[in-house]
């Protein structure tokens, strides 16, 4: 089946920018082409159903081995940030002269089709390498997740996940200190004791960041990066790598302190976060330049 999704006429938008706007592309279930115009994957739900989304002008074009559901293609329009509104935001880029983000199309970010992938996702990015989460993820999606017809895996559900314990994470899928938090969380999750998909619907940033520091395993950077995700940018979630771009780009012989990064970041409230993270991914999206997510 191929259905064509009129994009935005207020806003622009650049599939290829998503594609490239941080490193869950490289992770299960995605799979892309080599000039990042096109993006494969499977739902959880239906994993020999492969999904491919490219852009013609001013429609999405999605073509699926199988009909979607209104359900799923709302799914697929949020993965890619079509139910966030960016008008706000490329006003004020381009008040600070920085017409690039909206030339570009950036800001929309590339996600999971639920919350709880994203937050351990998330979670696998602390403290290591970025080669490191990837091979993490590719280890919890094999083990536990199912094979998709796009030649990768789905991501394991919180209830699959929760039937594993703390040695199982960090015996098999080799996660380290991260696999106590990923056993609680998933059962949390399981249970319903913790509802992540709700925080799609929350409209209190600051509650919401609170209910996620509460988690085991969640500190100010995957809670701020995963409040991106979720629409609300004023958190910078700072860690060494978003450090070490700044110190290049701000010409430093030292890494930034936290304190002067978030002094000049004010001028962009509340689009802080959002702000910093395209200045430091800019240079992804321009092709004489090798597209890397190192940390």
């Amino acid at each position: 089946m191929q259905v064509k999704i009129p994009l935005p006429k207020s806003e622009k938008f650049v599939l290829s920018s998503v594609i490239q706007s941080h490193g869950w592309v490289q992770l299960p279930p995605f799979s892309k082409s080599q000039d990042n115009t096109e993006i494969s994957f499977a739902l959880s739900e239906t994993p020999k159903n492969t999904i491919t989304l490219s852009q013609k002008q001013n429609k999405l074009i999605v073509r699926s081995t199988k009909k979607l559901t209104k359900r799923q293609l709302q799914i697929v329009s949020s993965m890619i940030g079509l139910d966030k509104t960016l008008s706000p935001f490329y006003t004020l880029a381009l008040k600070h002269r920085k017409q690039w983000v909206s030339k570009m199309g950036m800001g929309r970010f590339l996600r999971s089709e639920s919350v709880f992938e994203d937050l351990i996702k998330l979670v696998l990015t602390t403290n290591c390498t970025w080669s490191l989460t990837k091979t993490m993820v590719n280890n919890l999606c094999q083990k536990l997740g199912e094979p998709s017809s796009n030649g990768s895996w789905v991501f394991p559900s919180a209830i699959t996940m929760a039937k594993k314990n703390e040695a199982y994470y960090r015996n098999v899928i080799r996660t380290g200190y991260r696999s106590k938090s990923l056993a609680q969380i998933a059962k949390m999750v399981a249970s319903g004791k913790l509802d992540v998909e709700s925080w799609k619907d929350h409209t209190q940033p600051l509650l919401l960041k609170k209910e996620m520091l509460a988690l085991p395993g969640v500190g100010p950077y995957v809670a701020e990066n995963l409040l991106k995700f979720l629409g609300f940018y004023d958190g910078l979630g700072l860690d060494s790598w978003v450090r070490s771009q700044l110190q290049e780009q701000w010409n430093l012989k030292e890494l930034p302190k936290d304190a002067r990064i978030k002094k000049y970041y004010e001028q962009f409230s509340p689009f802080q976060g959002l702000m910093l993270w395209c200045d430091v991914t800019k240079s992804w999206l321009q092709p004489e330049k090798s597209q890397k997510f190192s940390k």
